[in-house]
């Protein structure tokens, strides 16, 4: 059986960019990450272990300047307007990376996708990647946080993707962003990562109004965890 839905005390701020590859705003982009693919993962940012996520399995090199993907088999866009759950293609990820490298200043990350040089899609579940130069940072650009993997759909005619537009191939689907007060995924069953995953029926984020708030909330268990201060962590363990 699911858990039920994690809900916890965080910050639900935005700067007003709800397009995954123009935002700055860590709080926001970190809800996009339950939502969006990348290629590749991080299993520990703080080691700096990369694994693989859209992709079936890390890239092979058959030599510097080359990286070719496979796509995870049967990996689909969550059930919701405009994709409504078609298959996620080779084509999708070409269009992430050509988007950044070859849009305009307001792609705030563009200078990290410079280095690709070109970008094939020999079949629909294969992807080549060629960079002018090698360089060691280019798996932790596929893997960086920012990278996520958007469909054409969602941005039609070069447009900014929108807030009503946050349908990615991700573990969670997008539900709802009020700013300074709530934000909430629910589980997306038919992710590519399978196994019953994720285990979790969804997860809201509670941004209390003050500190007394939050403490209220932990201690009525209206919340399941929060980030506090050490004072306040014993005293509420107290």
């Amino acid at each position: 059986p699911l858990a039920p839905t994690l809900r916890y005390a965080g910050l639900v701020a935005d700067d007003g960019a709800f397009d995954p590859h123009k935002t700055q705003a860590g709080p926001f982009y970190g809800q996009q990450s339950l939502v969006f693919s990348r290629l590749l993962t991080y299993a520990s940012q703080a080691e700096g272990s990369i694994v693989n996520d859209l992709a079936a399995s890390m890239p092979e090199q058959p030599d510097e300047r080359t990286y070719i993907f496979r796509l995870q088999p049967g990996a689909r866009w969550q059930a919701a307007f405009p994709l409504n759950g078609r298959a996620v293609t080779a084509d999708d990820v070409k269009f992430l990376i050509e988007r950044q490298r070859d849009g305009d200043p307001s792609f705030v990350r563009k200078a990290r996708w410079q280095n690709i040089e070109t970008v094939e899609a020999p079949s629909p579940e294969i992807i080549k990647v060629t960079v002018a130069t090698p360089l060691a940072t280019m798996l932790p650009t596929f893997a960086g946080v920012n990278a996520f993997i958007v469909a054409p759909e969602t941005s039609p005619d070069g447009q900014d993707i929108n807030l009503d537009l946050q349908v990615g191939s991700g573990p969670f689907r997008w539900v709802e962003w009020s700013p300074g007060s709530f934000a909430s995924v629910s589980r997306n069953p038919g992710w590519f990562g399978g196994g019953g995953r994720p285990a979790l029926s969804g997860i809201d984020i509670v941004q209390p109004r003050d500190s007394q708030d939050l403490e209220a909330q932990v201690r009525v268990k209206k919340l399941d965890a929060a980030l506090l201060g050490r004072p306040q962590a014993d005293a509420l363990r107290a």
